[in-house]
């Protein structure tokens, strides 16, 4: 128990990163993200997905693999491929690849410039 702002509040604690609230509130907006773990699991997964991306030779091997397609990276690896991006996302729900953790991308053939 704590004394807060003149009130007598109870800590919460969260079971997943053992941080510690001082009152209800905080903990529900904290929890309201959805589950840490999982939020944490996403996360690492973009990171993976991204370090393909930041990789010339893979980025040049996909675009002639995959020549004016769409593309789902999905651990570290394309997992879909297509002509639309409406197609891509029905084939990634299709597959059940999760959107929050996976990147889509049109490769194409020659690198598009722009000028700003």
């Amino acid at each position: 128990m704590a004394l807060v702002g003149g009130k007598l509040m109870t800590k919460a604690s969260s079971e997943v990163t053992g941080q510690r609230f001082i009152d209800p509130e905080t903990r529900a907006k904290f929890l309201s993200f959805g589950d840490p773990r999982k939020i944490l699991a996403n996360l690492a997964m973009l990171k993976k997905n991204d370090e393909i991306l930041c990789s010339k030779s893979k980025v040049e091997q996909m675009r002639k693999d995959y020549a004016d397609r769409w593309i789902c990276i999905y651990d570290g690896r394309v997992v879909v491929s297509a002509d639309s991006r409406y197609e891509l996302l029905n084939k990634m729900d299709e597959k059940q690849v999760p959107r929050e953790a996976s990147h889509t991308e049109f490769m194409a053939k020659k690198p598009i410039s722009l000028f700003l």
